[in-house]
């Protein structure tokens, strides 16, 4: 692998940057690079979001294609990712989930990428089996990888039995967190004036996109047993009217604050008595590893 400039040129694919685990450990990422050593760029392949707007206000250049609309296998997608790795010069492509690591290691294979690493961010069963077609794509485009990563021992252990992937092509780096943001000298009482809630009740609190697979309605469920104990919900998504109607039919008082952003986190979580996830599948939950460094019982 050669460079220009004694820099190394990296390019991130990924479908879309919300604000989202798996997109706050990307920008974590790219923002912890050696600036001398490596100039990093992100490709969206679907379209931006509020960590785009952040990585472009930090001075990254973040090019979204607008493709995938459609159900189809799109053809177009790989020549534009083939044309921003040949116009940026890409000497490392990195990856994230699973239509990014399709779509991306192929542009990279035929762009002949000098080194390409996907990263899985989720476990296979999430909730089903993965489709067979998906197996067999990963397993041909592991022979072009030079290593693929799991966020856990089980992430990795699914891409081992599932994708047939020689395992010592497999690696696991955990994700992380930068522990000084939680260390914040703000009380319980004021963060949670800050964010509006009571300040005489139990706080259960969770953060997670309202979907399915976060489980909050049993969350929900759970708390309608518990007296004198007061929940909040922080994330967005599909679930939310469902989740208030079940909120309502369970008589708990709940209270939904809507998404919020990255650099809140600390505050939301300084108001938590206790900190519940229950999802019902993950790899390596950003939300709850933070839970843990600002010291909260999880549950």
């Amino acid at each position: 692998m050669t460079n220009t400039g004694n820099k190394f040129n990296i390019l991130h694919v990924i479908s879309r940057l919300p604000v989202g685990g798996v997109e706050n450990m990307i920008l974590q990422e790219i923002s912890g690079y050696d600036s001398n050593r490596f100039n990093a760029s992100v490709c969206c392949m679907k379209e931006g979001g509020e960590i785009a707007k952040s990585l472009e206000a930090a001075g990254y250049a973040v090019n979204i294609l607008h493709k995938m609309k459609g159900h189809g296998f799109d053809f177009s997608l790989i020549k534009a990712i083939i044309k921003i790795i040949k116009k940026k010069n890409i000497h490392i492509l990195r990856t994230h989930q699973y239509h990014a690591n399709l779509y991306g290691r192929i542009a990279g294979t035929l762009a002949r990428v000098p080194v390409i690493i996907p990263t899985f961010h989720n476990v296979y069963e999430s909730p089903n089996r993965p489709k067979l077609h998906r197996r067999i794509f990963n397993s041909i485009l592991a022979r072009s990888s030079d290593a693929l990563i799991g966020v856990s021992e089980s992430v990795a252990s699914d891409i081992k039995k599932f994708d047939m992937v020689n395992s010592q092509k497999v690696k696991v780096i955990y994700n992380g967190i930068d522990l000084k943001k939680f260390r914040i000298t703000i009380s319980k009482a004021e963060a949670r004036r800050l964010f509006g809630f009571p300040e005489d009740s139990i706080i259960i609190g969770a953060i997670g996109r309202l979907t399915e697979q976060k489980g909050h309605r049993y969350l929900i469920e759970a708390a309608a047993r518990l007296q004198g104990s007061c929940l909040v919900i922080a994330g967005d998504g599909p679930l939310m009217e469902d989740l208030k109607s079940i909120s309502n039919a369970n008589n708990v008082n709940c209270i939904f604050t809507g998404r919020i952003s990255p650099q809140k986190a600390p505050l939301f979580l300084k108001s938590l008595d206790i900190f519940s996830f229950p999802s019902l599948w993950e790899g390596l939950p950003v939300a709850l590893v933070e839970a843990m460094a600002s010291g909260h019982p999880v549950i």
